[in-house]
């Protein structure tokens, strides 16, 4: 308590260098806090981008018979596997999208509302209209399509295909919305009912696509969960006499694909922060020790005297300690003030409705932060080092040029 005392008196007595101090402590700790949540943020969304894009399991149909045979099985590997959600779809190329003022070859998703409700949130944000098919014959399209054939909500087109019998299948439908996502993702893609967009393909219950999604509470057991559930799936394949690939998008490697980028975008912004952070510290190491330097300039009378009196090394380290602690907590306590409220403000919102290229640098639609207590408890650790070591070195100096200055005089 009386070396706490003696900090708090000292550093009232040298308020404005103190300040500096903490100012400058307090910007770093801020800086990088912000940079860590955009990181563990981006790391959020992009699991939900991917999930909701290719899903953690997908089952592909090699012909255009489609995975009818598979379905019952689904219900089987989902009881067994609670944890489990398949989502299945019919994709269909080659579907031409016809509007009074021109056309586009486009592909027709026909999706169920749960898997729209449930992921395709996850990476679009809503432009215009209702992201839902509750009226009758709608769809959703993009906005990079819609501004190339100038669509709104509420237009009607025309969705026009040569079926597998060689028949023409013309369909018109209202758009019931417009949303903004990647255009590397989503262009050239619109969104109906898969019970609509069956009808295309001239067969019952047709579907060719299976997303499934797995719920885990660490990565190990969500990969066991993954390998086990796409072991399940290609004994259920096989037994159903179907063509079909079975895959865990999340593993495969090799070819360069489009969430490449994403992890491409990661390096960079982790790569900024390490060198944003490297030159913050640099720069708070020579400020803390310039400031402590022109303290104990101003102090020298004082540390003479405790010198003369017998105040040994130890005891000046405790003081010096005590001060540096007491600059830490309130540099802490002004980038938790600074931090928290801009987290709350920003959490949320919607950056692709202003520019859909903001999607590669949040890792989705709208603004996620989130907080990593084990990299802010590291990120803590280096800046109390920084600020010890600068106060430190300082002090040192300062106890040699008086003990020096105190021996040639007597």
């Amino acid at each position: 308590m009386y070396y706490i005392k003696w900090a708090l008196k000292n550093i009232i007595d040298n308020r404005a260098r103190y300040a500096v101090m903490i100012i400058l402590t307090a910007f770093t700790f801020i800086t990088l806090l912000l940079f860590d949540a955009v990181i563990s943020g981006y790391d959020i969304q992009t699991d939900r981008f991917r999930q909701a894009l290719e899903g953690d399991i997908r089952v592909f149909a090699s012909d255009e018979d489609g995975l009818g045979a598979l379905l019952p099985a689904l219900s089987d590997i989902t009881a067994s596997s609670p944890c489990t959600i398949f989502y299945p779809a019919a994709l269909i190329d080659g579907v031409r999208l016809i509007t009074d003022t021109g056309d586009m070859t486009v592909q027709l998703a026909g999706v169920t509302d749960e898997y729209l409700q449930t992921l395709l949130k996850s990476c679009t944000v809503l432009k215009e209209g209702s992201m839902n098919f509750s009226q009758p014959e709608t769809c959703l399209v993009d906005a990079d399509t819609a501004e190339k054939l100038s669509l709104k909500a509420g237009d009607e087109i025309t969705l026009y295909f040569e079926a597998p019998s060689k028949h023409i299948i013309s369909a018109p439908v209202t758009i019931a919305g417009i949303f903004i996502s990647n255009y590397l993702a989503h262009s050239r893609i619109v969104y109906m009912p898969l019970i609509n967009a069956v009808g295309f393909m001239e067969k019952e219950d047709f579907v060719n696509t299976v997303l499934g999604t797995v719920a885990a509470a660490s990565v190990v057991e969500r990969d066991q969960r993954i390998n086990d559930v796409v072991y399940a799936l290609r004994i259920a394949v096989k037994k159903a006499g179907i063509l079909a690939r079975v895959e865990a998008p999340d593993q495969l490697s090799g070819s360069f694909g489009y969430f490449q980028i994403f992890d491409i975008f990661k390096i960079i912004l982790i790569g900024l922060k390490n060198l944003t952070g490297f030159v913050l510290a640099l720069m708070l190491l020579f400020a803390v020790r310039s400031a402590y330097y022109l303290i104990f300039q101003k102090r020298r009378a004082e540390i003479a005297a405790l010198r003369t009196y017998g105040m040994d090394t130890k005891e000046f380290i405790q003081m010096i300690t005590a001060e540096t602690v007491i600059v830490l907590l309130l540099a802490a306590l002004i980038a938790a003030a600074v931090t928290i409220p801009a987290v709350f403000a920003v959490q949320g919102f919607p950056a692709a409705y202003y520019s859909a290229n903001l999607i590669a640098v949040f890792g989705g639609p709208s603004v996620v932060l989130h907080f990593d207590g084990i990299r802010i408890a590291a990120m803590a650790v280096v800046i109390a080092a920084v600020n010890f070591s600068a106060s430190m070195l300082s002090m040192f100096r300062a106890l040699r040029t008086e003990t020096a200055r105190l021996s040639a005089e007597s």
